[in-house]
């Protein structure tokens, strides 16, 4: 009987640790057009680091303007030749 209850209580404290695992969708649009959509896939989802303690989610809208052969993103200019 006691070898049974020690099965069993090690068995509920492994999915317990898993249950308490966190799993971020992570993903960048400019290599993956899946991150766009409003539903994330969960191939998407993956485990976080040990030291993980929550989700964060970065939304970056980069603008682009193209004239006369300059391209200018922010306080930055590019010229293209």
């Amino acid at each position: 009987m006691g070898l049974l209850a020690v099965c069993v209580l090690a068995v509920l404290f492994s999915l317990l640790h898993e249950g308490l695992a966190i799993n971020c969708y992570q993903c960048n649009s400019h290599n993956d057009s899946r991150c766009l959509m409003d539903k994330l896939p969960d191939s998407l989802r993956l485990p976080c680091g040990p030291k993980d303690t929550m989700c964060r989610k970065i939304s970056q809208v980069v603008e682009v303007a193209v004239t006369s052969g300059q391209a200018s993103v922010g306080d930055k200019k590019y010229v293209h030749a």
